[in-house]
């Protein structure tokens, strides 16, 4: 690691080249200083032989074996901390309101039954507003939103949604993907002035979305217990975690709901009727219990 970056041995990033030309560095962690003094820079790769150094200015479609380059790319997991917390930080026990809170409505200062949510790096906020089908949009500091999916009633034309769950956004491709629950689809919108979306995935019960920084996407799909990885340009998608019929056993889910992948590419998930959180190490065929266990109850140790 340097700072946040990962390295990446026998790997080239081809293309979306910041400069016209390689610069020279000694070794890999001054090509790796030379990025993140750059604006815009978010990966590179470095030639031990030659001691090119070519900054990039995205990861493209993901990059390629090699015998004698080495990568680095910037990457926080979707929905995670852009900073280091402490283990011993404690939140402010009261909240503020930042989108809704007008009660139960389909008006732009309102919700019906809001699920999952994004929060951009502005603090962009964007809800899936379940009872409404729609998407909606809240800039920071705003007092009502803005529909940016959905909103044409409930359906399943390209305009329509119904009943979405949740929503994230591909910034590299600039799409929100929705989680389309009761048309079983996965959604792809376009984030500015889009007028209608185009299904990416069919047949799935999904209830929760996150992606990685190789564009893949990760869906919870509820109704087989499993959580599917979708390359780009994947049809069928590969189970990840779970995929063995429903109960508590450490290979099962129940009910699973919203995920999380670290930059380990570990699968975290949260399952509602086995009141607990589950840790998928990549390429494992058991969970392991991280958070819950004892039961459904209100004690430190529950869920």
């Amino acid at each position: 690691m340097c700072g946040s970056f990962i390295r990446k041995d026998n790997w080239d990033i081809p293309g979306n080249n910041i400069l016209s030309s390689p610069i020279k560095q000694p070794d890999y962690a001054s090509c790796c200083s030379q990025c993140q003094a750059t604006s815009g820079c978010i990966a590179f790769t470095y030639s031990p032989l030659s001691q090119r150094c070519s900054l990039k200015k995205s990861m493209g479609i993901g990059g390629n074996a090699t015998g004698n380059s080495i990568s680095g790319y910037y990457f926080y997991p979707l929905r995670g901390s852009s900073i280091d917390i402490h283990p011993n930080a404690q939140w402010q026990q009261d909240g503020i309101t930042v989108a809704g809170g007008n009660g139960k409505g389909n008006s732009l200062n309102q919700f019906s039954l809001p699920w999952g949510l994004y929060v951009d790096d502005d603090e962009t906020i964007y809800v899936a507003d379940y009872e409404n089908h729609r998407i909606m949009k809240w800039g920071s500091g705003a007092t009502s939103g803005q529909v940016v999916a959905g909103g044409n009633g409930k359906g399943n034309g390209d305009n329509q949604l119904s009943y979405p769950y949740d929503v994230i956004v591909d910034k590299e491709r600039d799409y929100l993907i929705i989680c389309d629950s009761s048309n079983k689809r996965v959604v792809r919108w376009p984030r500015l002035d889009g007028t209608s979306g185009e299904t990416i995935i069919s047949n799935i019960g999904c209830w929760g979305l996150t992606m990685d920084e190789y564009g893949s996407l990760y869906v919870v799909d509820d109704a087989n217990n499993a959580v599917r990885r979708y390359k780009i340009g994947d049809a069928e998608g590969t189970v990840v975690a779970g995929g063995n019929g429903r109960g508590n056993l450490l290979n099962q889910f129940d009910g699973p709901r919203y995920i999380f992948v670290d930059r380990h590419y570990s699968v975290y998930v949260c399952e509602r009727n086995n009141n607990r959180t589950m840790k998928w190490a990549e390429g494992e065929k058991l969970g392991i219990i991280v958070a819950g266990s004892a039961g459904s109850g209100n004690d430190l140790r529950q869920l």
